[in-house]
């Protein structure tokens, strides 16, 4: 079992990678387009993103369990989970690429589709793969078919950038083809593993339960992290949501380093929670860690926000006040990370599942009713409510649930 240590680094580089792939997007798009334009294009992946936790992030999570913590075997898990993506992407193409065209300006139908397809058949296909491969063959090597996917993508941006032909439909289509590319390259590596990947009719209905379970919570939190952007743009204020969808990307970054060791911590979660026996003093030292890498990384972007004119124009000015006011908010929201893997690690995670689902709620009725009024400040304040309350109450259900199963395990004498 590789160390957290261990993981942590091959996290990072992934991570790292992603890194780069993402500050080369922003700044090879965004001197191009208009906040207008980019705002469209971020909030068309906040339309995608709640359908992508079905296909993609819930299907993923499912993978590990089952092999991993279940022990269920490899060949019927990969067949199975890419039944459910093909089953569950051919069904939300349409209804995302429907949305995005009618509630999203500046995009045209055919990059609306292009996007809806490359995220919720052809990217979902890659992460189950290497989901799989990183059960079967190595974490390393899983990992491996998502850093290629990532370099693929980032390597379509630069070609088209560097020629002079950079355009959002342009990049769609690269990214479509990329995914396409990898997709085939991790059915070669299963196939050479001896594990199939042909999809089957034949699935539990037990998988398509446990799918669901983590696909609605995280489709929930999407909701919460990505709604106000497509809020901005359907209430009008396309300006405003291009510019916070820049100083959304500009404090993600600042939080990898929560996000690295969140991600790192659930991998160790799965594996290790027949053997934890102190799962709350645990996840507490892991924020306790998380919060003291996240404090100064917060506190060298808010220096830094000056240079955003410079670098993207004069039209992101107002991405500084943004970026100053998310990074406190995205800081708050990475302290609720670890009590949820806990939940995953004493088998309650429809307990999480249920406080995901609260949350995306709550933030979506927040939404509409503070950003019509109030713009990006709405969508802050609404942020910071709903991330305040998810970690008082996340924390408070952990605890709660360790004690109840504390006390199911202590032996009970019959009495005399």
């Amino acid at each position: 079992m590789p160390t957290l240590r261990k993981r942590s680094i091959w996290i990072g580089v992934n991570e790292t990678i992603g890194l780069a792939a993402g500050i080369i997007s922003l700044f090879t798009l965004v001197p191009v387009l208009t906040p207008a334009q980019w705002g469209a294009y971020g909030a068309m992946f906040g339309i995608v993103g709640p359908i992508a936790a079905f296909t993609q992030s819930g299907v993923v999570l499912s993978v590990l369990e089952r092999i991993l913590h279940l022990e269920h075997k490899s060949e019927a898990v990969a067949r199975s989970s890419i039944s459910i993506v093909l089953f569950l992407g051919s069904l939300g193409v349409p209804v995302a690429s429907a949305f995005g065209y009618f509630v999203i300006p500046n995009l045209s139908l055919w990059t609306v589709i292009g996007i809806a397809a490359t995220e919720l058949l052809l990217s979902a296909s890659v992460f189950t793969l290497g989901a799989v491969i990183q059960c079967v063959d190595s974490f390393e090597n899983g990992l491996a078919v998502k850093i290629a996917a990532v370099t693929l993508r980032t390597s379509v941006v630069l070609g088209l950038f560097f020629t002079h032909t950079i355009s959002i439909p342009r990049v769609v289509a690269g990214h479509a083809l990329s995914m396409l590319l990898v997709t085939i390259g991790a059915i070669i590596r299963l196939h050479h593993l001896g594990v199939s990947t042909k999809p089957t009719r034949q699935v539990d209905r037990a998988d398509l339960g446990r799918v669901a379970l983590y696909s609605f919570g995280l489709s929930a939190s999407i909701v919460q992290n990505d709604g106000d952007k497509v809020f901005l743009q359907g209430s009008g204020y396309a300006d405003d949501g291009g510019r916070y969808a820049v100083a959304y990307r500009l404090a993600s970054i600042a939080m990898l380093p929560m996000t690295i060791l969140s991600t790192s911590t659930h991998f160790q979660t799965l594996e290790e929670s027949k053997i934890e026996k102190n799962p709350v003093q645990k996840a507490a030292r892991y924020t306790q860690i998380a919060l003291l890498v996240a404090v100064p990384c917060a506190i060298i972007a808010f220096i830094s926000t000056f240079f955003i004119p410079a670098i993207l124009g004069e039209e992101y000015r107002g991405s500084i006040t943004m970026l100053r006011v998310l990074l406190p908010v995205l800081t708050i929201r990475g302290l609720s990370a670890f009590p949820m893997n806990g939940l995953l690690g004493i088998d309650c995670n429809s307990y999480r599942t249920r406080l995901l689902v609260a949350g995306g709620t709550v933030s979506l009725v927040l939404y509409a009713a503070l950003i019509p009024a109030f713009s990006w400040k709405g969508a802050v304040l609404a942020s910071l409510i709903v991330e305040s309350l998810l970690v008082a109450t996340t924390w408070k259900v952990f605890k709660n649930q360790v004690k109840l199963k504390s006390l199911d395990r202590k032996p009970r004498h019959a009495k005399p």
